[in-house]
């Protein structure tokens, strides 16, 4: 009955892109710590997949991405032909995370699979996710706009809000980094839209969208929130905003 109840306050703290606005870390990360360590007890690998799917959350959210694909592998080894819906996520989390430590060769190998058990599975946030990693990893062009009218149309399928958020999020991201100015800003100006209603606090999507007001000289409208996000406790959004300052 306990594990029960942990894993609903991580759920109550955590959703499918982060921390909800009024979640406290410490709280989130000691709910899924004693919630690991109770599903092993028991032997429950579905919740224990569910507890280390947290984890990896907050080791990620601290800058610990490495840990973070540790404990993937982990979770996928653990939920593997046990709950076809939980393992197309988990694999969708994976291939990001490899993503993001620049391991593409393995992220893009496992990404077939990951999508025909999403799409077997009905799992829409997870193949939105899928589409977003395709996305991350496409040549800029039509393959990258392709890829993202896929994330999009499964995250909308899904009615999921903090899925299209979280992908218009990474398009301005790509787009900002491949030099496609315009395109950045109309996709985290729809970030923002759509997190205005969800999570207004969010600084990663704002540190982006100043550090792009940065490269386009429109240096007269950053300095207060580049200072917001500079405060922010997540690791990401300060390196994002740090670099801002620095152009």
């Amino acid at each position: 009955e306990r594990l029960a109840v942990l894993l609903e306050a991580v759920a109550a703290t955590i959703d499918s892109t982060g921390l909800t606005d009024v979640a406290d870390a410490r709280l989130s990360l000691g709910f899924a710590t004693e919630a690991q360590r109770l599903a092993q007890t028991l032997g429950d690998a579905i919740a224990e997949t569910r507890a280390i799917d947290a984890l990896a959350f907050h080791a990620s959210r601290a800058g610990d991405t490495p840990g973070s694909v540790d404990l993937l592998r982990r979770a996928v080894e653990l939920v593997h032909e046990r709950d076809d819906h939980l393992e197309a996520w988990m694999l969708a989390r994976l291939c990001g995370d490899l993503t993001r430590t620049d391991r593409v060769d393995e992220a893009m190998s496992r990404l077939p699979e990951a999508m025909e058990l999403a799409d077997r599975s009905g799992n829409h946030l997870a193949l939105s996710r899928l589409h977003v990693i395709a996305m991350m990893n496409s040549s800029f062009g039509p393959a990258f706009s392709a890829s993202l009218e896929a994330a999009l149309h499964e995250a909308r399928l899904a009615g999921n809000l903090r899925a299209e958020h979280s992908l218009y999020q990474t398009a301005g991201y790509v787009s900002l980094w491949c030099g496609d100015f315009e395109l950045s800003r109309r996709c985290f100006e729809r970030s923002l839209d759509v997190g205005e209603r969800l999570f207004p606090h969010d600084a990663y999507t704002r540190a982006g969208y100043v550090w792009l007001l940065s490269l386009m000289g429109r240096y007269d409208e950053i300095a207060e929130p580049l200072e917001q996000c500079q405060r922010d406790d997540d690791v990401p959004t300060r390196i994002v905003a740090l670099t801002g300052c620095y152009e």
